[in-house]
């Protein structure tokens, strides 16, 4: 017996295959496009596949990401997309009226049209951008005592973020909403400490390790995102 299903314990937003085998354990093996191929032994009911599936739960989604570092995000029905560290499926509905939601690891859009789902979702996802970044912005410029007179945000092909600091200028990229929350924090403020050095030199890393002491494993984690982010 294979049974498909859409969602199994924490992993709401993961698609499984279900097949019944003559074997002694439950196998989990995950497979491209956010799919993962359970196979269990005769007698094994649901309660135990869910427990199996909770138990490896960050191995799972580690191997997601490994998959998706090869892939484009597909912006169609049944498609996916990066948001804030997270995959989230997409689930088309036709309507009249344009709208987009997030809802247990989906993301619902309704328009017209499925071919303008990329469209939709990368002016959301801007909106989203301004939100987050000025959000965190705000935060840590007033613990430090800067004024930003500028939040521009755009797609650069080679740098996370620039500033101008005499005009209190900033600039970060727009990709950064598809990464965790504690990157956009990390680049935030890697370019607001420029505010006060200008060089990465002694004085520049110790106002970071004052701000942000764990800020060498956030640097690690955004060169990791990086490779699978593609923009």
């Amino acid at each position: 017996m294979i049974k498909e299903i859409k969602g199994l314990g924490a992993l709401t937003h993961v698609h499984f295959t279900l097949q019944q085998k003559k074997i002694k354990s439950i196998i989990l093996r995950v497979k491209a496009n956010n799919h993962i191929h359970i196979t269990f032994p005769y007698g094994v009911g649901i309660e135990e596949i869910v427990r199996a599936v909770d138990k490896r739960k960050e191995w799972i989604e580690s191997k997601l990401i490994d998959f998706s570092c090869v892939q484009k995000e597909q912006y169609c029905n049944g498609g996916w997309i990066y948001h804030l560290g997270n995959i989230y499926s997409i689930d088309y509905i036709f309507a009249p009226r344009i709208h987009v939601s997030l809802y247990e690891g989906k993301i619902q859009v309704s328009a017209k049209e499925e071919s303008a789902i990329k469209p939709i979702l990368e002016k959301w996802q801007k909106k989203e951008a301004q939100r987050i970044y000025a959000e965190i912005l705000s935060y840590w410029a007033e613990r430090l005592g800067v004024q930003i007179s500028c939040l521009s945000i755009k797609k650069m092909s080679s740098r996370w973020g620039s500033c101008n600091p005499k005009k209190g200028y900033i600039n970060l990229n727009f990709v950064l909403v598809k990464m965790p929350r504690a990157l956009i924090e990390y680049v935030a403020v890697h370019e607001l400490i420029h505010f006060f050095f200008y060089y990465h030199n002694k004085d520049f890393y110790a106002m970071m390790n004052k701000c942000l002491p764990e800020w060498k494993q956030r640097e690690t984690m955004l060169k990791e995102w990086s490779r699978k982010i593609k923009i």
